[in-house]
């Protein structure tokens, strides 16, 4: 291209910051819910999360959310708390209850 001049980067140089093409995208805050999770559905919630085996967070949350609406548990506050119990399992790919929940 005529009246511009091409950089090439050897193996160990970078250009400098001001001609980098980085974008920083931000983290996504978790904000608390208003209302929060019900304990006294934690039990059903643990039981969902152990024999649904879903990969999707949001099929979990939909799930479980299509049961628990009739008490007004809303979706953000059964996503907090799956999160809070599960994780998903590195093997299998699938949400799990952590064991530290396993025992309740």
């Amino acid at each position: 291209m005529p009246g511009q001049t091409r950089r090439t980067l050897d193996a160990g140089t970078s250009l400098p910051n001001e001609t980098a093409n980085t974008t920083i995208i931000p983290k996504r805050l978790t904000v608390a819910p208003k209302h929060a999770f019900p304990d006294t559905h934690l039990p059903y919630l643990l039981t969902k999360i152990t024999t649904l085996q879903a990969a999707s967070i949001t099929f979990l949350v939909e799930t479980i959310y299509q049961e628990l609406r009739i008490h007004k548990v809303k979706k953000n506050a059964i996503e907090a708390k799956v999160r809070e119990v599960g994780e998903k399992c590195k093997d299998r790919k699938v949400w799990v209850v952590k064991p530290t929940f396993k025992a309740r």
